[in-house]
């Protein structure tokens, strides 16, 4: 826990020098109680960026190879990591996941899953539904801006770049399903992923 709130500073410092870092709307994430923080993916550096200007310490999915080497996957369990093995459908990290929000902590997933090619918000599947029906709890929309500048797919070297973050509104699963009245949670995941997404372009159109 200190060692992650250390870190959290010294990264956050980091993001204010080199990338004339800002982040709005950190009042949207809950207080207290297990929340999904779900931003849009164009950079390895996004967890670091929605990490540090999130209220919250936050828990993150990480490819399992990043684990493989002792050292980097010591740092990234200290900051709250833990590895997956094929984005959302290994069943142990999904397990995990739902752990951590029913214990009350905050956990960050991609509802795209993988970085953008482009840059531009892609497709998404109805996991983080799942997830946030299992476990009961809100997300948070994220949008990351500039973060595809810095280290897009594909590039050798980080470029310092201006980086925005932009948290919306909290959404909530149980409301969504009274709403449009489905027979069955499961058909509303992939709406409700859906909505998600609506909600990260539309804080990219108003930013």
């Amino acid at each position: 826990m200190i060692l992650h709130v250390i870190a959290r500073f010294f990264l956050f410092i980091f993001c204010k020098l080199f990338f004339n870092y800002n982040a709005c709307g950190r009042q949207n994430i809950p207080k207290t109680g297990g929340v999904i923080v779900a931003p849009n993916h164009a950079s390895y550096m996004d967890p670091i960026f929605t990490g540090v200007g999130s209220r919250r310490l936050l828990n993150y999915i990480g490819r399992e190879n990043l684990f493989s080497n002792f050292l980097i996957g010591r740092i990234l369990r200290i900051v709250g990591a833990f590895p997956i093995k094929r984005n959302l459908q290994d069943l142990g990290a999904i397990r995990e996941a739902i752990k951590r929000l029913k214990s009350g902590k905050p956990v960050l997933i991609f509802p795209e899953a993988t970085r953008t090619h482009d840059g531009n918000l892609q497709s998404v599947k109805g996991g983080i539904s799942f997830l946030a029906h299992s476990a009961v709890v809100p997300v948070v929309p994220v949008y990351i801006k500039g973060s595809f500048n810095v280290w897009p797919r594909g590039a050798k070297t980080i470029k310092f770049s201006p980086v925005a973050v932009f948290f919306g509104k909290p959404l909530y699963f149980e409301e969504f399903l009274k709403q449009a009245q489905y027979t069955k949670a499961s058909e509303a995941y992939q709406p409700f992923a859906e909505r998600i997404m609506e909600n990260i372009a539309r804080l990219k159109n108003e930013n």
